[in-house]
């Protein structure tokens, strides 16, 4: 044998040696770390979240916790168990090795600009919601809250160092993590660890399998929008990205990571939410209308850094999403004073579009008077040849009381009138056609994340019901639309609303649509 290739066998033979070595030491690091963290008590299982405003505000700024559903039911593939897991040993140790001279500097940094640990840990949810310990480079001060991410801290760049504020902006503090890609923790390409007690993204997650999958340093949702994206966007992502690993797939994600290192200003820690940089004051010549931006239609928007200055760092959809949602909404409902909806504790029940006798709006009078002890409003935004007959109606009915007319008004301006209202009501009069279709007030209605309130059958009946987006009844009877009325006033409008956009995104979308109209061409053409 030659001695080239001797050398060559030898060096092959070290470089296994250090590596499994190197693999060891990770590990025992590891459970060093976690020795102190309790066993989670979700681990293995699927959970969905429950508000609840006794319990303490978690990560996600909501009031709840979390409930089992069931066990989880994941099997790896064989190039996630194997193959995936031996490129993740390889380019860690690689990428150790030949990062060190950085590393070294960067550590040598942090302890001239503040003195104190160079690494810090951070307790995470690891696969299948096993706690572990994450590493990253210290870029805040030894002053700082322990174990509180950056987006729960009052003024978080008072306690971020200079060393530090580099470090995030160029992702650098994430570099030891290549340590739990050594030690199994993590791996190169998965989906971002959540913090251990960011719920609501947790139980988000058990909706796409993604908690049962390994985490990663990057993955689908890192290059698809990171930080700036809502829960339900990164929880989807995630999904994807779960969905779809393979060898090409991962090596997509991290070239598309190398292209947005430096060149992304989208991040929060533990951050995920439409959100916008603190370094400007929002309010600077700007209207109000500028500054929430659209109401509706998932627009995100901002508000004053320092009346809403958590709004503005996690954004809405997000960790105080029902905080803006909350807010948003008073300001809907201040605007739409003006056309005359009150601005009151009613429950309203809007309907927009044209009042003809196609829309079946003969059932509301009879409501109303059904729902005189409630509080509860119709407002009926536009017009049309049933107009005149629908007042009268009322008055036979002598509900007056109970709705708000409002003459008809531009696309811009109805996000804003639903956003003022708790519901929408759509209905059709007795006609088999109207069965067959799918209105386009239904899909505007789920744009704007309306929980739906109907009286009809057929596609509209079933798109509701398999969106659990609202209630159906049947049509013309007045009777159940009362008591579903009243059942309404009882539910979870909250989740209703994200069920509508959700479905929304996922079967009404014009990509999605056009989609489904070349599968259908090519189908013809076959």
């Amino acid at each position: 044998m030659k001695k080239t290739t001797k050398r060559f066998l030898y060096g092959i033979i070290a470089l296994a040696g250090l590596t499994a070595t190197g693999v060891k030491i990770a590990s025992a690091l590891q459970k060093k770390q976690c020795k102190e963290d309790s066993k989670n008590p979700f681990e293995g299982k699927k959970v969905i979240f429950v508000e609840n405003e006794e319990d303490p505000e978690n990560a996600d700024g909501v009031r709840g916790h979390l409930e089992p559903v069931n066990a989880s039911a994941y099997t790896p593939s064989f190039y996630d168990k194997y193959v995936k897991r031996g490129l993740d040993i390889v380019l860690s140790f690689g990428g150790i090795v030949a990062l060190s001279p950085l590393l070294l500097g960067i550590a040598a940094a942090i302890k001239i600009d503040d003195p104190g640990p160079v690494f810090f840990t951070q307790k995470r949810l690891g696969q299948n919601k096993k706690y572990f310990r994450v590493y990253k480079f210290r870029s805040m001060k030894m002053s700082t809250p322990h174990d509180t991410p950056t987006h729960m801290l009052e003024n978080p760049e008072q306690y971020i160092t200079r060393v530090g504020k580099f470090l995030r902006a160029h992702s650098l503090d994430e570099l030891p993590q290549l340590f739990n890609v050594l030690d199994g923790s993590l791996s190169l390409v998965g989906p971002r660890p959540g913090l251990w007690n960011q719920d609501v993204l947790t139980a988000e997650r058990d909706k796409y399998g993604v908690n049962e999958y390994k985490p990663g340093i990057t993955g689908w949702a890192q290059i698809n929008g990171r930080d700036s994206i809502s829960i339900e966007q990164k929880s989807e992502l995630d999904g994807y990205g779960v969905r779809h690993s393979s060898l090409l797939f991962d090596l997509k994600c991290l070239l598309g990571t190398v292209t947005k290192v430096g060149h992304d200003d989208t991040v929060v820690e533990g951050g995920t939410g439409a959100m916008e940089k603190t370094g400007r004051n929002y309010t600077d010549g700007k209207t109000r209308e500028e500054l929430i931006g659209t109401i509706g239609f998932g627009e995100p928007v901002c508000v004053d850094k320092e009346a809403k200055k958590r709004v503005l760092i996690t954004g809405a959809g997000s960790y105080i999403g029902q905080s803006f949602i909350d807010y948003a909404k008073s300001i809907a409902k201040e605007a739409a004073a003006a056309y005359g909806i009150p601005n009151d504790d009613s429950f309203k029940i809007i309907f927009t579009g044209n009042v003809g006798t196609a829309q079946g709006l003969q059932i509301l009078p009879k409501t109303a008077e059904i729902l005189k002890n409630e509080n509860v409003k119709f407002v009926i935004v536009g017009d049309g040849r049933y107009l005149d007959t629908l007042i009268e109606e009322i008055k036979k009915y002598q509900v007056k009381d109970k709705f708000v007319l409002v003459p008809r008004q531009t696309a811009e301006t109805i996000p804003t009138l639903l956003a003022s209202c708790e519901a929408a009501f759509i209905s059709f009069a007795k006609d088999e056609l109207w069965t067959k279709t799918i209105p386009a007030k239904l899909q505007s209605y789920m744009a704007c994340g309306m929980p739906v309130v109907a009286a009809a059958e057929g596609e509209t009946a079933r798109i509701i019901k398999e969106s659990e987006c609202g209630l159906c009844c049947d049509l013309g009877n007045a009777q159940q639309l009362g008591q579903m009325v009243t059942e309404m006033m009882q539910s979870d409008l909250k989740l209703m609303a994200e069920n509508s956009r959700r479905y929304f995104d996922n079967n009404f979308t014009k990509q999605i649509l056009m989609n489904e109209i070349d599968k259908y061409l090519s189908m013809e053409r076959k």
